[in-house]
């Protein structure tokens, strides 16, 4: 129950992350608190997620919780209508991207 409960945090949080982006490009009201919703949702997920490890999988939890940050910084900026977070969010996917191909696979 607890790993569907996780796996549920991970989809609604990236859902509402990606809703609320393009929501925010339409200029829609409602796309920050998606947005930040999307953003609380993925803080707990890491939270939840963090595993010890060898020094590659603390790397990689690091650069996790850069991302992590990124993304908050995206929403404190679209909150502040300033338009520079497309290209914070844009970091903070990219460096999701490289860390879900470089995290190692646990599953036996």
């Amino acid at each position: 129950m607890k790993k569907i409960l996780i796996t549920l945090l991970f989809f609604v949080g990236y859902l509402a992350i990606v809703g609320g982006a393009i929501a925010a490009l339409a200029e829609k009201s409602f796309a920050v608190y998606t947005f930040a919703t999307g953003v609380a949702l993925l803080c707990i997920y890491r939270i939840c997620t963090l595993t010890a490890g060898n020094y590659r999988v603390k790397r990689l939890n690091a650069m996790e919780a850069i991302s992590t940050v990124l993304f908050i910084v995206a929403g404190v900026m679209m909150y502040m209508q300033l338009s520079g977070w497309v290209l914070v969010l844009f970091i903070a996917a990219l460096i999701d991207l490289i860390v879900s191909f470089r995290y190692p696979n646990n599953t036996k």
